[in-house]
């Protein structure tokens, strides 16, 4: 539909078999064919996850091609607590959401714009 929007959540995706290097080796895949990242933090820790963010991260996008939502609470801030302070060290910025109505709300706005910035880079037209 012109729209080049895949998410992948590859540790429960039987495609990519489920042993640990085949799921190391789908995450890889995914991030060296993807144009940029978008990371969201809830409560419950992941360490596929957490491998994921720190991949995309230092490996295989710039600042500007990651986009970061963290959930606004106390056990999101503690399930993840080091990974945050990780990403604060590699100055990787994250915007805060309280709901999945607030997440809907600002990432509606920040995936349009992306959406149309690949689509004008790639020739695709838009609409």
């Amino acid at each position: 539909d012109n729209f080049p929007i895949y998410p992948v959540l590859v540790e429960d995706d039987p495609r990519w078999g489920g042993s640990t290097s085949e799921t190391l080796s789908a995450i890889k895949d995914n991030l060296e064919s993807s144009h940029w990242f978008v990371g969201i933090l809830a409560e419950e820790f992941r360490e596929w996850v957490e491998k994921e963010f720190k991949f995309a991260v230092s490996k295989y996008f710039k600042p500007r091609d990651i986009i970061m939502y963290v959930k606004t609470n106390r056990a999101t801030s503690q399930a993840w607590q080091k990974l945050l302070d990780w990403l604060k060290k590699n100055n990787i910025k994250y915007l805060p959401y309280s709901s999945s109505k607030d997440l809907k709300s600002k990432l509606k706005i920040v995936l349009l714009l992306k959406i149309q910035e690949i689509h004008a880079k790639l020739k695709i037209k838009m609409y």
